[in-house]
């Protein structure tokens, strides 16, 4: 569950900020019937990688607030952007966003006051000054040092095989007298 419902919420009680929803799915008629004829609020559907980078490059932060999502791939995007993210302190969020710094992390039982506060906190001059944070932080997540920390965890455990091996191949071991 990606809660947008509450997204759409908050920005329905902010006519004055705008949303752009870039997602599609099942519950995307259901979404736009709740937005109603909200001025602020748009709907993309899916989009290409190209729209998708000029959306975010000109957006000021993104929102991801799902339910216990085990890592998104969206946030580490977003900040490779340079772009706070507004997300709620559960699952794989709590180790990609650092509240503050590189976005906000909100308590996983939200309200849409809580999402109508971050976006209100998230002002142009704030997501500016955390460009930089935000930038360095998704180069954790990225490609060359997820196989750089794989090929060392791959080298522990080839050792670690070894070592046992050499120990179970040392001679026979005489039970009686353990």
């Amino acid at each position: 569950m990606k809660r947008v419902d509450r997204i759409i919420d908050a920005f329905l009680d902010m006519p004055e900020r705008r949303l752009v929803v870039v997602s599609g799915g099942s519950d995307e008629a259901r979404l736009r019937k709740r937005a109603g004829r909200a001025r602020n609020i748009v709907f993309t559907g899916w989009v290409g990688d190209g729209a998708l980078r000029e959306l975010l490059g000109r957006c000021i932060a993104t929102l991801y607030i799902p339910v216990d999502e085990d890592f998104g791939i969206s946030p580490v995007e977003s900040m490779a952007a340079g772009k706070p993210v507004i997300g709620v302190r559960e699952g794989g969020l709590r180790e990609t966003v650092v509240h503050g710094s590189t976005g906000w992390l909100l308590d996983p039982r939200l309200e849409t006051g809580d999402v109508i506060a971050a976006v209100r906190a998230c002002t142009p001059g704030r997501a500016q000054a955390m460009r930089a944070a935000c930038e360095q932080r998704s180069l954790l997540f990225s490609d060359e040092v997820f196989e750089t920390k794989l090929r060392a965890t791959l080298e522990r455990v080839a050792v670690a095989k070894s070592r046992r091996a050499r120990a179970f191949t040392k001679g026979p071991v005489d039970l009686a007298h353990a």
